[in-house]
């Protein structure tokens, strides 16, 4: 425990898996943390990664068409119960789904036994790692003050976002620098604009000159009266002496503020593949689309994340020999139910055609069997038939027939 004590504990450091801390064309610097304080992009990182922490993982052992729930094998105590001591398995999946998105790749050190076996994972920041490829190898080197550890591919865990190379992923902080700029930049300007008052930004013209005395009272004045919040805004100005108020600000909504701040929302959700209604924008949404929009957000944002997650579980987590006999799926069925109707109807579907029985209809709403033989059995109705099984029934007739035909012939007198 020594080794992964000391990288667990390290310092962040810069990596290849670290955007290149820059400031965008707006000003405005853009980090994968300074990007979290845009709600959308807060809230497209939190959906995704909370959508695949809540999905059971679900370790099956094949048999030649069947396959059977293992529920003892430990990469279901990985993903469904703890990934080690002090990390349970939702916060683990939550939180390297949560680097992949915003860093580009999730990472985590595989902790083996004598034998080889997993038997932890421990989660490593990715600013603390870099990549680096000898021969036909790859290694992480983990920045773990005062030392640097390295760790062969096979024993890192690494949930890979899409990038370039295969190793390094992109980052929205870099690529979308200029996009999350800007939106960095509407919201400081947004707060800006309320906090020095809202309308009150302009020249004061005085028809004559002040002193030096008279400038401090009047500047004292006006920016304690009308500076400094939302509620000060709108204020009636009270000029002495002929003086002049010139405003200079410039209204928001003529600026194309408030449409700015919307068309932020769609932007940042492209960067993520997501359906602006699950980041609560339903300006586009109906009550006729949104269970579509709920399933095109499963099939088109979640699916390819689950297909990673998968791909390395088999890869990492299982040896050469036993990938070829457990399967690993991360069960979709939950987010993919629609309302009640519609679930209603499916299982009405599935039992009449004969796929599935009562029993199995049970488990899938939660409910335990129902306790008899019955529940076990498959039932179809009797218009639904194979090709096998209607040739069978064709020739069974044409047999009755010929018997039937041979009863009725009367029998030959001998003679």
């Amino acid at each position: 425990m020594g080794k992964l004590k000391t990288i667990w504990q390290g310092t962040q450091a810069n990596s290849i898996l670290s955007c290149f801390i820059g400031k965008a064309v707006s000003g405005e610097k853009v980090t994968p943390e300074k990007a979290l304080a845009l709600s959308a992009y807060y809230a497209c990182i939190k959906v995704i990664s909370e959508d695949i922490a809540k999905l059971p993982v679900n370790v099956f052992k094949k048999e030649t068409s069947r396959r059977i729930s293992v529920d003892d094998h430990i990469v279901n105590d990985f993903f469904n119960l703890e990934a080690c001591p002090i990390i349970g398995s939702t916060v683990f999946k939550m939180t390297m789904q949560h680097f992949a998105l915003g860093w580009g790749g999730g990472f985590a050190e595989i902790q083996r036994d004598y034998s080889g076996k997993p038997v932890a994972l421990w989660m490593i920041h990715p600013t603390r790692i870099n990549a680096e490829i000898r021969g036909d190898q790859l290694y992480w080197k983990v920045v773990a003050d005062p030392h640097t550890v390295e760790i062969p591919d096979r024993d890192m865990f690494h949930i890979y976002s899409f990038g370039k190379d295969g190793i390094q992923g992109y980052t929205p902080a870099d690529i979308g620098r200029e996009s999350l700029g800007l939106s960095l930049a509407e919201v400081k300007f947004g707060a800006s604009f309320y906090g020095n008052g809202t309308n009150v930004g302009g020249v004061l013209e005085h028809p004559q000159k002040l002193s030096e005395q008279a400038w401090e009272r009047l500047r004292k004045t006006f920016v304690t009266r009308y500076g400094g919040g939302a509620d000060k805004a709108h204020k009636p100005a009270i000029l002495e002496e002929g003086m002049k108020y010139t405003p200079l600000g410039v209204n928001p909504r003529d600026a194309q503020f408030i449409e700015g701040r919307e068309f932020s929302v769609t932007e940042i959700c492209r960067w993520f593949r997501m359906n602006p209604n699950k980041v609560q924008d339903l300006s586009r949404a109906t009550f006729s689309n949104i269970e579509h929009q709920n399933i095109d957000h499963v099939k088109d944002t979640l699916l390819p994340w689950v297909t990673v997650w998968e791909n390395e579980i088999k890869r990492k987590l299982f040896n050469r020999k036993s990938e070829k006999i457990f399967h690993v799926d991360l069960d979709l069925k939950t987010l993919m139910r629609g309302d009640s109707k519609a679930v209603v109807e499916y299982c009405k579907g599935m039992y009449y055609l004969g796929a599935m029985n009562s029993d199995e209809v049970r488990e899938m709403e939660g409910r335990n069997p129902r306790g008899d033989e019955g529940g076990k059995e498959y039932v179809r109705q009797r218009n639904l038939v194979t090709d096998v099984e209607r040739k069978a029934e064709i020739e069974n007739a044409k047999q009755k027939a010929s018997e039937q035909s041979i009863e009725k012939q009367p029998d030959k007198v001998q003679t």
